[in-house]
């Protein structure tokens, strides 16, 4: 709270929002009964517009900067939940024919004319960046216009619209300072807004394992990259890097369409986690049991091999190794290696046909290519001595800092 914001101040603006955030969500949920398709576009631009006038108002008379960005960037968010409507409005216009043609183009319309309070209400977050914002949440916005309401087609959608704000979050907010404050907050959930009514509003259509996937693993994704606003003294964000690795990994193995494919989808959801959360001891505990995912899709590829999905493993498995070995964890990278070693020689059962009487030709190659490595490793000359000198001191040092610490 600034020193000039008064405390009824403060409770009335938060109660203010609440209360259209309330709104908004009935706004939604009544828009999927209500045939009145046309005045509730009108309604709803009206608030919009009311929005944009109490920011102006605010800055121009009250002298009040933060009620005009809040103003200003509530008009904002209000444009997603227009594309909704018009999406539902194009979705009874092709099934039923509820809506009428002529009232799908005034609300189209709308929206199009709707683009300067959009406008302005990224310019009072993000300034000089109002152009790209608005765009881009523009861009977000568009799926919402299809009719199709198809559970695994939409997670699919939402799939592709949670890697664009991950490598948003990852390589452009994430490295802009004045994004850190509330204005950044506003910004990251504006954007994060098409998404959630992507999917929620599938809830009351075709509700598949893949979109309840997809579900979790957006909750998962965001609680993993909203936890670096909570402290690191207290245990808060431990307990929500866990919970959102947790998510990702029941995600992975809801989204698997075989028994044998689950270990692998979940070791790979743990991945994602492990990639967004910080090198803590629940982290590396996570990649330890991500790592014994993959051993026993290792185990499983030899009784019912599938090529696509071990080529899948040993991907995920050098992400495990790579990972282990930047956090320096001899024990992860270990379990990692040996997973991979397991996947590759699964992988190469199911690419290569044995002969009968010959199942014993695998173990016997594999235990001699290990001698040759065993005596290369030995060998302080040779390049495996070398490699192997660089991972001891790698992981030595690791093992010396914490000590250190104790």
């Amino acid at each position: 709270m600034s020193p000039d914001e008064l405390p009824i101040g403060r409770f009335l603006r938060w109660a203010g929002i609440f209360g259209l955030l309330a709104g908004g969500a009935l706004f939604l949920i009544e828009g999927w009964t209500d045939p009145h398709l046309l005045s509730r576009q009108l309604a709803w631009a009206g608030i919009t517009l009311a929005l944009v006038v109490s920011g102006a108002v605010s800055a121009r008379r009250f002298r009040d900067p933060l009620g005009a960005r809040v103003g200003l960037g509530l008009a904002a968010a209000t444009v997603p939940l227009h594309f909704a409507q018009l999406g539902s409005a194009l979705f009874d216009l092709g099934r039923d024919g509820l809506a009428s043609r002529a009232s799908v183009v005034l609300s189209g319309g709308i929206v199009l004319l709707l683009l300067p309070a959009l406008a302005l209400g990224a310019a009072a977050l993000v300034r000089r960046w109002a152009v790209p914002l608005t765009l881009l949440l523009f861009g977000l916005s568009c799926p919402l216009l299809l009719t199709t309401r198809a559970g695994d087609v939409i997670a699919w959608l939402g799939l592709g619209e949670l890697l664009s704000l991950v490598g948003l979050e990852l390589l452009v907010l994430s490295r802009r300072a004045d994004l850190d404050g509330r204005e950044g907050g506003a910004v990251r959930a504006l954007l994060c807004l098409p998404l959630f009514i992507l999917l929620g509003r599938n809830a009351l259509h075709d509700v598949t394992a893949l979109w309840f996937a997809m579900l979790l693993a957006t909750i998962g994704t965001f609680s993993l990259l909203g936890s670096k606003w909570l402290s690191d003294a207290g245990p808060a964000r431990d307990v929500v890097e866990i919970l959102g690795g947790l998510l990702l990994a029941v995600a992975g193995v809801l989204s698997s369409a075989s028994f044998g494919a689950g270990p692998v989808c979940g070791a790979t959801g743990v991945l994602v986690a492990l990639a967004l959360s910080r090198a803590t001891a629940p982290a590396r505990f996570l990649g330890c049991c991500g790592s014994v995912a993959l051993g026993c899709a290792a185990a499983l590829g030899f009784g019912g091999p599938n090529t696509l999905v071990t080529g899948l493993g040993v991907a995920v498995g050098v992400g495990y190794v790579a990972l282990g070995y930047q956090r320096r964890s001899l024990g992860w990278c270990a379990m990692s290696g040996g997973a991979v070693f397991g996947l590759l020689a699964s992988l190469l059962v199911s690419l290569v046909t044995v002969p009968v009487y010959f199942g014993w030709l695998l173990p016997a190659v594999g235990g001699l290519l290990l001698l040759v490595l065993g005596s290369s490793v030995q060998s302080p000359h040779s390049r495996g001595g070398r490699i192997w000198a660089g991972l001891t001191a790698h992981f030595s040092a690791e093992q010396r800092l914490q000590q250190t610490k104790a």
